[in-house]
């Protein structure tokens, strides 16, 4: 019985054979987290939840920054409206026949001269 101690113990030492019953059973109850090989990869792991929580938050971040753009988008096309909108409402007030009707409300005294300004020449000495 000596002699088959030593053959057996090379065969208790070896691999056994995966069975998913049983890391489903061990990962369920939490005595994967007891393992051995599990207890050496915490700091891989942890560094994976790291970058998991790194790459949601840089998702939201650019989520939020895509939204501000849309609504800046959306205010520079409302202010250029409106801009063209003044612009052209000024250069229509702006016209002499515009002026004109504008004066002739607010002082009914005042007439458009009908002759066309003359220039001014002085002649030097």
């Amino acid at each position: 019985m000596a002699e088959l101690e030593p053959e057996q113990a090379p065969e208790s030492n070896a691999k056994q054979a995966f069975h998913p019953a049983k890391a489903l059973r061990n990962f369920l109850d939490g005595s994967i987290i007891a393992n051995r090989s599990v207890y050496r990869q915490w700091p891989f792991i942890v560094f994976l939840v790291i970058i998991a929580f790194y790459y949601i938050n840089n998702g939201l971040q650019a989520q939020k920054t895509v939204r501000q753009i849309n609504k800046l988008q959306k205010e520079v096309r409302d202010l250029k409206s409106e801009s063209l909108a003044i612009a052209s409402e000024l250069m229509y007030s702006s016209n002499q026949t515009e002026l004109a009707k504008i004066l002739k409300e607010k002082v009914p005294d005042l007439k458009e001269s009908m002759t066309p300004p003359q220039k001014i020449i002085i002649k030097k000495k």
